[in-house]
């Protein structure tokens, strides 16, 4: 123990909060990114297959392609979203955690507190 702060246990706190943090941003975006690419996969088969099968020309290939690729770069940004998401509240919990045990300590000294800082830039 360092001046009241339980190093150990601050330490297992840090990372029961990351933890929880983390599992639920994982969980979201597992659920999202199998349904989305199950999606993608199944629109790329139809393209496809319309195309071998000539039930499409070469123009409307070319367009339904470029609707997938747009939604391709969709997804990819909501994944990206998704994952800034989750590390800010895994930044958020670290600090929460952290802040948390140091103006307990300063407040059982009579001393003010420090505010939680601010994310760092991505």
């Amino acid at each position: 123990m360092a001046n009241g702060i339980d190093i150990d246990g601050l330490a297992a706190a840090i990372i029961a909060a990351v933890r929880d943090a983390v599992d639920k941003g994982v969980k979201t975006g597992s659920a999202f990114i199998e349904k989305q690419s199950r999606g993608l996969a199944v629109q790329a088969a139809m393209i496809t297959e319309a195309h071998l099968d000539g039930k499409i020309d070469q123009d409307d290939f070319k367009f339904f392609t470029a609707q997938l690729r747009t939604l391709t770069e969709n997804f990819a940004r909501a994944v990206a979203a998704i994952t800034i998401i989750t590390l800010q509240k895994a930044w958020n919990a670290i600090v929460s955690v952290l802040w948390g045990a140091i103006n307990q300590a300063l407040a059982g000294a009579g001393l003010g507190a420090l505010p939680i800082p601010k994310a760092p830039k991505v």
